[in-house]
């Protein structure tokens, strides 16, 4: 699902480049760096603790979340209407 997400939001951001209302390209980007940060942290954090640890756990909701939350906002931005 990360793999999708990523390719998702670039597309979008590509989409956004040029729209009147930047917002969301914004929103887009900030996600983006952040889903990026967070998934090397679940990574490293898997190879050193396992599965077991809290930290782990509660890193790889949030990275899960932020997944979804790129997808959602990706198809925002393909519905979106684009000025001419």
């Amino acid at each position: 699902m990360g793999c999708l997400a990523e390719i998702l939001a670039v597309v979008a951001l590509l989409v956004l480049w040029r729209h009147p209302i930047p917002h969301l390209w914004w929103w887009v980007l900030g996600v983006l760096v952040a889903q990026s940060v967070i998934a090397r942290v679940v990574k490293e954090s898997l190879t050193l603790y396992g599965m077991h640890d809290k930290a782990t756990i509660f890193w790889g909701i949030v990275c899960t979340i932020l997944q979804i939350s790129l997808i959602a906002l990706a198809i925002v931005s393909f519905l979106m209407k684009h000025p001419v």
